[in-house]
């Protein structure tokens, strides 16, 4: 994205995972630094399996800000759709149900993702057993109830994937996440 980079890495237990680093840039922006790291902290608080998983976080005053999360082996579904053509019948039920259940998750957590879309969501490869799909970036997630003001007064998501309610700047809630999946 523009405001930072990931990259494949190993942990100090030689675990395969992903770490999103801020840009010079943007790590000296206030804001984006703030909505960065408020980004880890809700998706460290979400326990699914689809949901991406953070490892570590780490950043100023000692170290670049970054976000370490386990390592995901496939493509997001916008990348899988473009090189595929039309996902099967049978993938999407199970796509709608694993997104759902992570949002879901989410939900029970207070949080709304607000930018459900296909780049956001990550098909794993095949040859892993189980978890298929996973929800990806809550970068400009809500938290229910939260008086922050990181997008307050903005319209904040993917305009395609919007509910209604959203794009008109109104309140949202969990709903606006399953309109974006729908």
């Amino acid at each position: 994205g523009g405001m930072g980079e990931v990259y494949e890495a190993v942990d100090a237990e030689g675990r395969p995972a992903a770490v999103k680093v801020l840009t010079r840039e943007a790590s000296h922006q206030p804001d984006v630094l703030a909505r960065f790291f408020r980004e880890a902290e809700i998706v460290g608080r979400l326990r699914s399996p689809h949901v991406v998983r953070v490892l570590r976080t780490g950043g100023p005053p000692d170290e670049v800000p970054f976000i370490a999360m386990e390592r995901l082996r496939g493509v997001d579904l916008f990348a899988y759709a473009r090189q595929h053509g039309l996902v099967p019948g049978t993938e999407v039920v199970r796509m709608v149900r694993e997104v759902g259940r992570g949002l879901e998750a989410a939900a029970a957590a207070g949080v709304v993702h607000r930018d459900v879309k296909p780049n956001n969501i990550f098909r794993l490869d095949e040859e892993h057993a189980g978890v298929r799909f996973k929800v990806l970036d809550f970068g400009v997630s809500k938290l229910r109830g939260s008086t922050g003001t990181l997008t307050e007064g903005q319209v904040v998501g993917t305009p395609s994937y919007m509910a209604p309610e959203q794009a008109l700047g109104e309140a949202v809630d969990h709903r606006s996440d399953i309109y974006g999946l729908a």
